[in-house]
């Protein structure tokens, strides 16, 4: 940018090089027009003497208008540049409130999208929960009612078993009574014959056994 700013400059000056040159050069032409209105045995002294009096002028003036140029090429540039950094700053000033705004929007809609995404994920932990737990919850109860289905058989087969055998027991219990009565009969009278054979005396045997 500052190259084609110098360029600018550059091409401005050369201008008004040509144009200053272009008039020292009417100048040289006006004099020999001038010269040539004059007796012809005077023109080549008068022209030579006069030209060269002019050339040192035009030198001269070409000396300060070639200072003044440049004076004015570096403060055009100078003033250029001033503008251009303005410029620039301005741009980077904009570019960076731009920046800043758009990064603020991206991280406003990043935060909405991520709170959207929290609430979502939020709405199907409790989804995802609540199905468990009716899960969870329909399993319970199923394996409760196989367990309870489960106890009813086993109980029912206890009394079942338990009817049985004292069904047995009863029909048994008479004979077991009958059994007793007799082993305790056997063991009675055992008991007595070992008394008796203690004793000596046959008549109370006899009264005993009877008994």
């Amino acid at each position: 940018m500052h190259f084609y700013l110098f360029l600018l400059c550059y091409g401005s000056q050369e201008r008004e090089l040509k144009q200053f040159r272009d008039g020292l050069k009417q100048e040289l032409r006006l004099l020999k027009q001038e010269v040539d209105l004059m007796p012809k045995d005077r023109r080549k002294n008068i022209f030579k003497t006069r030209k060269e009096k002019l050339e040192a002028d035009h030198e001269e003036r070409e000396k300060l208008f070639l200072e003044k140029l440049n004076e004015n090429h570096e403060s055009s540039l100078r003033r250029l540049s001033d503008t251009h950094r303005e410029k620039i700053a301005l741009m980077e000033r904009q570019f960076l409130q731009q920046k800043q705004q758009l990064m603020r929007s991206r991280e406003a809609a990043l935060w909405e999208l991520e709170e959207k995404q929290i609430h979502e994920k939020q709405q199907l932990a409790k989804r995802q929960l609540k199905d468990i737990f009716f899960l969870q919850r329909h399993q319970m109860l199923s394996r409760h009612e196989k367990e309870l289905e489960q106890i009813k058989r086993m109980n029912q087969r206890k009394e079942e078993e338990l009817l049985k055998r004292q069904t047995v027991e009863k029909r048994a219990l008479p004979k077991r009574i009958r059994n007793e009565m007799k082993a305790r009969e056997m063991m009675f009278r055992e008991s007595l014959r070992i008394s008796l054979a203690v004793n000596t005396d046959p008549d109370e045997e006899r009264d005993k056994l009877k008994k």
